[in-house]
């Protein structure tokens, strides 16, 4: 298990936030393990040398484990050089050495590249955060594609989204960039789960913020989307804020019809709202 201070390597955001993504970071799981057997035993040499006190030793077997392919190897190598470690023992070797221990985004993003899943979200949120979304994108796409076929990750990604959502709300009377920069790099996240995962609460999700029009730029038409999508798994507030739109023609074309349906379907799975759009979309004929 990853100590602590891997928070700051993953996402590089303030304390704030690293306390509310813990959880995620120890039970999100890792992705491909297709490297053991090449890397394994340098990489348990390398954590036996850090518990016992020899970093440079440690750093020299972690980093040929993560040339042999491990991204466990890679992702320690993203704390450590986060923290500071290396630096001193490698300020004589040349310009390259120095970036890496300058960067842990090189060592996160090579445990992305060796296939990674939860490196590839990590290392996608973290460009999110900084502004660099360009760059996020086929970090985000690798995730996405994780998602899409294991359930458990778009669930990890579903709840790192969540976290990262409360964490911005803390941070509005802090600093707004920061506030920007984190709940950019929530959507990311829950769009990873929404759009390769197909999670249903996670679509929910999105389909409120595009209608708020707080994190992105108002668009009812992809919140509706979102819904529908959210409805179509059976997922009751989904199915209300479908019809509520089809109600008022918000997003898609007015159509009572569809209303009725939509919030019919939100009624018996239990919405609590469904049943007074309901009577009013009857007061309305």
């Amino acid at each position: 298990m990853m100590p602590p201070r891997a928070l700051s390597t993953i996402f590089g955001l303030m304390p704030v936030v690293l306390g509310l993504v813990l959880g995620w970071l120890h039970l999100a799981p890792w992705g491909a393990h297709d490297w053991l057997g090449k890397g394994e035993g340098m990489h348990e040499k390398g954590l036996a040398a850090l518990r016992g006190g020899d970093q440079s030793e440690a750093m020299r077997l972690l980093e040929a484990s993560a040339e042999a392919g491990s991204p466990e190897s890679a992702m320690a190598l993203a704390d450590f050089y986060a923290a500071g470690a290396g630096i001193a023992r490698r300020a004589d070797e040349g310009p390259r050495a120095q970036d890496k221990a300058h960067s842990h985004r090189f060592w996160l993003e090579r445990a992305a590249n060796l296939g990674s899943s939860r490196a590839a979200l990590a290392a996608g949120v973290a460009r999110v955060q900084a502004g660099e979304k360009n760059l996020a994108a086929t970090f985000l796409a690798k995730a996405g594609a994780a998602a899409a076929s294991d359930r458990e990750f778009a669930n990890a990604a579903n709840d790192l989204g969540l976290r990262l959502l409360k964490a911005a709300t803390s941070l509005d009377n802090q600093s707004s960039r920061q506030a920007s920069g984190t709940r950019a790099a929530a959507l990311a996240a829950l769009q990873v789960a929404a759009d390769g995962g197909g999670h249903a609460e996670a679509q929910l999700t999105c389909g409120a913020i595009y209608a708020q029009g707080e994190l992105v730029a108002m668009d009812f038409g992809v919140a509706a989307g979102y819904y529908r999508r959210a409805a179509d798994q059976g997922l009751p507030r989904g199915a209300y804020a479908l019809g509520v739109m089809y109600q008022y023609g918000t997003g898609v074309k007015q159509d009572k019809s569809k209303a009725y349906f939509w919030l019919s379907k939100a009624q018996e799975s239990g919405d609590l709202d469904a049943g007074a759009a309901l009577q009013k979309l009857a007061e309305e004929e």
